[in-house]
């Protein structure tokens, strides 16, 4: 049987040990705290420069509107004009080209090409390939009916 002396120097060694476990479970959580309102700011500021990102000019969404106006007429002219009904499904999986929208708006092809980054996130647009032409990228509406 241990003596009385042991048993204090063992609640001693067990106190100090104790008090050193509860030092360093307050740094832990200090540290974690910390973590969390960095990763809080992080994601704030992440956020921030995705709605500065997001913001065009005005000038830009009026070409986006233009190309979305342009590809919903030639399809209502298709339709009206009562064109086969494959032209029509032609049109629909073909879209136009981005050299097509460029010659009819009057801007130059890398334009479109910098508008089609944007059109990309637009709800109207599907920007794809070509099913035919190799290396060639397409504008298409999401919706036959959109204007």
């Amino acid at each position: 049987m241990p003596s009385e002396q042991q048993l204090l120097a063992e609640l001693a060694a067990l106190r100090a040990e104790v008090d050193y476990l509860k030092r360093e479970n307050t740094t832990l959580s200090d540290n974690q705290l910390i973590q969390l309102r960095l990763i809080k700011q992080l994601q704030e500021a992440a956020a921030t420069k995705e709605q500065q990102a997001a913001k065009t000019t005005q000038k830009t969404q009026d070409h986006l509107t233009r190309i979305a106006a342009i590809l919903g007429a030639k399809e209502k002219r298709l339709i009206e004009g009562q064109a086969a009904r494959h032209y029509l499904v032609r049109y629909r999986k073909e879209g136009m080209t981005f050299s097509e929208i460029a010659a009819l708006m009057g801007l130059t092809v890398d334009r479109i090409r910098q508008l089609s980054r944007l059109a990309a996130t637009d709800q109207r647009f599907n920007i794809c390939w070509h099913p035919r032409k190799k290396n060639t990228k397409i504008f298409k509406l999401r919706r036959w009916d959109t204007q």
